[in-house]
């Protein structure tokens, strides 16, 4: 039946495993770091709204790799310094 499976289980399809496997392929991995973390608390610390771990984590990785950040959900990112959203 279609749309009964649960969450997290299209993997299961191998067809749309290789299709998710090939869209991220080309994306760089960065490792959760001490500087990471050390960062995402001075962004959450520094903000004057809270903050999600994870939303702080990720601008904090843009910003020590010199990266920007593409992101449907700019406004988890508003605020913050010396990040560069697109």
């Amino acid at each position: 039946m279609p749309g009964s499976r649960k969450k997290g289980q299209s993997t299961l399809d191998e067809q749309k495993e290789k299709d998710l496997l090939s869209t991220i392929a080309p994306l760089k991995l960065f490792p959760y770091t001490y500087d990471v973390a050390k960062k995402a608390a001075e962004i959450a610390r520094d903000l004057t709204r809270a903050i999600e771990l994870a939303d702080a984590a990720i601008a904090a990785t843009a910003i020590l790799e010199g990266a920007s950040l593409y992101s449907l959900n700019k406004k988890d990112f508003q605020g913050i310094r010396n990040l560069i959203t697109v």
